[in-house]
């Protein structure tokens, strides 16, 4: 007989303050299962007072893993890749570093428009419930951002994601 234990596990979007806007951001899916492909869909509502969108940045937190971004036509797509915190299981095969940063740049995506970027990826590595965050920097203009790094209290926070992680 198998026997399956629900652990939780919110993940949650960075959203500090910031001085320069009243923009926000978000991501799509509030449920994942642990130890499984995991779509992250960033939601980019509007620029940065007035301001188009020009770069977005998405730090990956540790156990997020074998990440893949969706490149976007009009934008230039960098990944920045380092040594992981611990080892991860990929196919039998054991993976120590990979993609720990997302960039798309030198785009534009005006104030009067919506858009979302896509990173395909492995949530691993969690057996208990707790919180990580995706830091987010939104960049418009030359000088213009807003930076979402603090995880909010759970009772603020903009969603939480279930983890199931089977025995």
């Amino acid at each position: 007989m198998t026997q399956t234990r629900t652990t939780l596990l919110a993940l949650a979007l960075s959203l500090g303050a910031a001085a320069t806007a009243h923009a926000h951001a978000s991501f799509e899916t509030d449920e994942v299962a642990s130890e499984s492909s995991f779509k992250a869909v960033l939601q980019i509502p509007h620029g940065c007072d007035g301001k188009a969108t020009t770069e977005v940045q998405v730090k990956l937190p540790e156990g997020f893993v074998f990440a893949k971004p969706q490149p976007k036509a009009g934008w230039e797509l960098e990944i920045i890749k380092g040594d992981y915190q611990k080892s991860y299981d990929n196919h039998g095969k054991t993976v120590t570093s990979g993609p720990l940063e997302i960039r798309w740049k030198n785009g534009s995506l005006s104030d009067d428009y919506y858009d979302t970027f896509v990173i395909s990826g492995k949530i691993s590595g969690f057996d208990k419930e707790t919180q990580i965050a995706f830091p987010v920097t939104q960049l418009c203009g030359a000088s213009d951002k807003v930076v979402w790094d603090q995880i909010p209290p759970k009772a603020r926070m903009p969603m939480r994601w279930s983890i199931r992680r089977r025995l």
